[in-house]
């Protein structure tokens, strides 16, 4: 089984860690198959014509190295591993999101801190891993505006370690050579050690309540556990009020994907919820989890989980922050940039009449301009607290952001392309201009002055949110 799922941009930094790992060693019926012990790994170099060994003892991160060809197309090959602990892996597209954040700048690039992302990412069910599914990258190294060169990476995660088989090729890859080197890259690696539950076992459970829960919450409360269709919910809350909230839950998951559709990963586990009892102990997961103790927010998305307080299952803010980590780790967008991720997810939790302060503030010419907008890096973190006309400036941004959202999938404008917008604007780096720009072009042929252009247009004669018509 195989998905196509566009790239994103994650932010994740590789460190220079040292990570000691077993040697590699090559069994003793084939010279061209090399195993890693300690990791139930093993990859099979045999496709490799005129296979040379350049490295084979751990070297920092980089475990081994070797030079082949496949066809005419010369390859540099390496195997490196991270501590899965340490980066805190939790799936395999992980440890692909920290390569796509290493790749080198933009060429021309004076600025060191612009990003790229890979081309295509593509997801394989198969013996890859603890978790039993190996993500693939395709990076394009450009002399000019011409690639010249691929670098592909192969990733996966077992109980230790991430790891990626990092090809890098003499040549841009052409149609004669390409399919025989996706063919060995996506099935050259094996794993035969134990996989993963999916719904988590009780020891996972445990594991995880212990290293995140406060530590006054696991003194006083006694954890209880309750699976979901979809969800792990992790609480000190009463079994009664949880299977209520985890019905909620549920329920806006469907709703989610039948806005923003998406298939079902293989492999893909329940999603984690840490459900508290008190404000006060949510804020507290918040610092030991995140940093800060977030006093003003009633939930947060993070990583792979999602964390709160018992309140109404039906607050707004429940299917907002579920739509963040949807967005994360299943339709695996995190790019655009904080009025994207932000819009998406307000969109799902505002109602239409909510949104009906954005026309007076594009028909008085005081909504944000798409071009400061779409670069700003937090519409929270850069809301102006003394601007108080006509509401607060945090939440006229977050109105705007889920504005837009609306304009894209109800307008004329924007209907029929509204998930190829989703798709692309949520594959690029966040707040990139140029690529933002880019990324219009490619769907609406507009750029971002003629699509703030066609959003006012939108909103100085919308009355009511227009039904969409069932397909």
């Amino acid at each position: 089984m195989q998905l196509i799922v566009r790239a994103l941009t994650g932010g994740l930094f590789l460190t220079c860690a040292t990570f000691v790992a077993t040697p590699a060693v090559a069994n003793t019926d084939s010279e061209t198959t090399v195993r890693y012990e300690g990791q139930h790994l093993e990859i099979d170099l045999g496709a490799l014509q005129e296979l040379k060994t350049l490295q084979d003892e751990s070297m920092g991160q980089v475990q081994s190295r070797w030079s082949g060809k496949i066809g005419e197309t010369e390859l540099l090959v390496k195997m490196i591993f991270l501590p899965a602990k340490k980066f805190r892996f939790a799936e395999p597209r992980d440890v692909l999101e920290i390569m796509e954040f290493n790749l080198a700048p933009p060429p021309g690039s004076k600025n060191m801190d612009a990003k790229q992302t890979f081309l295509e990412t593509e997801v394989f069910e198969g013996p890859f891993g603890y978790v039993p599914v190996g993500w693939m990258g395709i990076h394009g190294i450009q002399k000019g505006t011409r690639i010249t060169q691929h670098e592909l990476h192969f990733c996966g995660l077992t109980q230790g370690i991430g790891y990626s088989i990092e090809v890098q090729t003499s040549k841009a890859l052409n149609p004669t050579d390409r399919p025989a080197i996706l063919k060995w890259l996506t099935s050259c690696v094996k794993y035969d050690g134990p996989t993963r539950d999916a719904n988590w076992t009780d020891e996972e459970v445990n594991k995880r309540w212990e290293r995140d829960a406060p530590e006054k919450v696991k003194e006083k409360s006694k954890l209880f556990v309750w699976r979901t269709k979809y969800y792990l919910i992790m609480t000190n809350v009463g079994k009664g009020t949880t299977k209520k909230f985890g019905a909620k839950l549920d329920e806006n998951y469907d709703i989610i994907r039948s806005v923003y559709p998406f298939e079902d990963v293989p492999a893909q586990r329940l999603l984690p919820i840490f459900y508290f009892l008190t404000p006060d102990q949510y804020h507290n997961w918040c610092q030991i989890t995140i940093g800060r103790p977030m006093s003003s927010s009633a939930g947060v998305a993070f990583g792979d989980v999602y964390s709160t307080y018992h309140q109404s299952s039906g607050a707004p803010v429940h299917i907002h922050e579920a739509t963040h980590q949807i967005f994360k780790n299943r339709l695996f967008l995190d790019g655009g940039g904080s009025w994207f991720q932000e819009g998406v997810a307000e969109y799902m939790s505002e109602k239409p009449g909510d949104l009906n302060s954005i026309k007076s503030l594009v028909k008085k010419d005081r909504h944000k301009p798409f071009k400061k907008f779409f670069s700003v890096s937090s519409l929270l973190g850069d809301a102006d607290t003394n601007n108080v006309k006509g509401g607060s400036d945090a939440g006229n941004s977050y109105t705007q952001a889920a504005a837009i959202i609306e304009f894209a999938r109800h307008s004329d404008f924007g209907s029929e392309k509204f998930l190829e917008f989703v798709h692309v604007i949520g594959s690029v780096p966040r707040n990139d201009m140029a690529a933002i720009n880019k990324a219009l072009l490619k769907v609406y042929d507009v750029d971002v002055e003629g699509f703030e252009e066609e959003f006012k247009k939108y909103w100085l004669k919308r009355k009511k949110r227009k039904k969409l018509k069932k397909k």
